[in-house]
């Protein structure tokens, strides 16, 4: 039988070139790993093909011409929204993998904390992709040197954005400031006291199914909103512009120019060598680097709303123009890699060339059951430090917030876009002088739904009020039991008041 695999070089490519696995050590494990399961699958080739597979717009292109690679992240089909990766998925985008998944036993290999939100990739009894890597969110990276030095005290799961704030304060000397964020930092404060959910109103009486509302709760997003201010302009203590991303605080972190910055776990984990990590930091500044840089969850909101550090999963998807046999060696090879010999041949690897537990534990969060290797002693703690390590524990154990794409049916269409709210945080964050903050929600609040009544939502009415119904019980009983006070004084009135009754009708 003879296959042939096109990859764009990711997650795998062909066989490395001869120099190249001689100068590198990781190549060369790759290259063996590769090369024992090609022995043991003959007639089997993979080719690699430019392509960028990051490119959202190139993929869904290639992929509906037939022109697609075997495998790509499914999570670019979606431009990593989960509700528009699965409507991309039921179009066709993407190959349905079900009786695969169940042959792998994928569901018995992988770790405990990964189950559950891989149980929510599910879309009517079907799989389009297969689990790829877990992470356990964003969080916030801080100077554990600068904060002993200015007697400050460490950040704990269950800080608060303002518990935030002060530490920025206090991390703010000279040149340096307190923390640097995102173009769309101001959205994560803003989501712990419920902006992203308590601004949608499910409306069945209307063509799209959903109002939105920033103007009932105005006086909270204009509480944040000034304090954000405070913090930024009379202070001083935010470094942002209206173009940065993470690679932009990141840099300014890992040069000294901030003492904080948020970002996922696995930047810990660079090379000391590559400028812009926290190794490198480290590195530069001769200290291991668990004494220089600690990391922690997101700060929860005023009433205990658990804030934006959420689990996440990266999925694998597989080109829907591969047969059958070329479908299972692509499973096939993905298996061997993550869960199987692939991935202990090429740790053990790593360790045998370099004696550095830090080239072996690259992933804190690993989706596989086993996450020790045999002959490689030390674990994640011994490489990066206690404090990294349980805090990651940590963040994978925050419970997992019930999402609308779990209970609603998946839209066709994907309706009105968030420009609006965009801009108007754009303009809270840098805009200096006097803004009118609640003339400019009520202006969002009304573009959006000018929008919303060009739409037609491709859900009957019937099933988007069962999925909602069920959508925002959830919800509710979430709440309850993960943030008791945040139920009590404002989902559960909202809800009460806001949901319930425009369900009923």
């Amino acid at each position: 039988m003879d296959v042939t695999l096109k990859t764009g070089g990711w997650p795998y490519g062909p066989m490395p070139p001869a120099k190249d696995q001689k100068e590198n050590p990781a190549t060369k494990a790759y290259a063996d790993v590769l090369r024992a399961w090609l022995d043991q699958n003959p007639g089997v080739k993979l080719e690699a093909i430019e392509f960028d597979v990051w490119d959202q717009q190139a993929l869904t292109t290639a992929v509906t011409g037939g022109t697609a690679p075997a495998f790509y992240p499914g999570n670019v089909l979606g431009g990593w929204n989960n509700a528009a990766t699965k409507s991309a998925f039921v179009q066709g985008l993407a190959a349905d993998v079900t009786a695969l998944i169940e042959e792998y036993r994928f569901a018995d290999k992988m770790a405990d904390y990964v189950r559950p939100i891989w149980d929510s990739w599910q879309l009517d009894g079907a799989y389009y992709a297969a689990p790829q890597g877990f992470g356990a969110g964003n969080g916030v990276y801080y100077r554990r040197d600068l904060v002993r030095e200015e007697g400050l005290a460490e950040p704990q799961p269950g800080w608060t954005w303002d518990d935030l704030a002060t530490l920025a304060v206090g991390l703010t000397e000279g040149q340096r400031k307190g923390i640097a964020l995102q173009a769309f930092g101001l959205e994560w404060w803003l989501n712990t006291e419920g902006w992203s959910l308590l601004t949608r109103v499910p409306a069945p009486a209307t063509s799209w199914n959903w109002t939105y509302d920033y103007t009932s709760r105005a006086d909270v997003w204009i509480d944040i909103v000034g304090k954000y201010r405070t913090l930024a302009f009379d202070d001083g203590a935010v470094l942002s512009d209206v173009s940065f991303a993470d690679p932009d605080v990141t840099a300014a972190f890992s040069q000294g120019r901030v003492a904080m910055m948020p970002n996922n776990q696995f930047f810990m984990l660079g090379d000391p060598n590559t400028a812009d990590t926290p190794g490198n930091l480290a590195k530069k500044l001769g200290k291991p680097i668990n004494d220089v840089v600690g990391w922690i969850q997101h700060p929860v909101g005023t009433h205990g709303n658990i804030g934006n550090t959420q689990p996440f999963l990266t999925v694998l998807s597989f080109s829907p123009d591969l047969d059958e046999d070329a479908l299972d060696k692509a499973m096939s090879l993905h298996d061997y890699m993550t869960f199987g010999d692939g991935y202990v041949d090429q740790k053990k690897a790593a360790y045998d060339a370099t004696k550095d537990l830090q080239k072996v534990y690259t992933d804190p969060t690993p989706l596989r059951k086993d996450a020790e290797i045999e002959g490689v002693p030390g674990t994640l703690a011994d490489a990066w430090g206690e404090q990294y390590a349980e805090a990651v524990r940590a963040a994978a154990a925050i419970p997992l917030l019930p999402a609308p794409d779990q209970y609603l049916p998946v839209e066709a269409n994907q309706g009105p876009n968030e420009t609006a709210e965009q801009d108007a945080q754009s303009r809270w964050m840098y805009e200096r002088g006097d803004l009118d903050v609640r003339a400019d929600l009520q202006k969002v609040e009304q573009t959006r739904n000018q929008q919303a009544e060009s739409f037609t939502s491709s859900v009957s009415d019937e099933e988007f009020v069962a999925g909602a119904k069920e959508y925002f019980a959830a919800l509710d009983a979430f709440w309850a039991e993960h943030a008791p006070e945040f139920s009590s004084q404002v989902f559960r009135p909202w809800y009460e008041q806001t949901v319930v009754p425009a369900l009923a009708g």
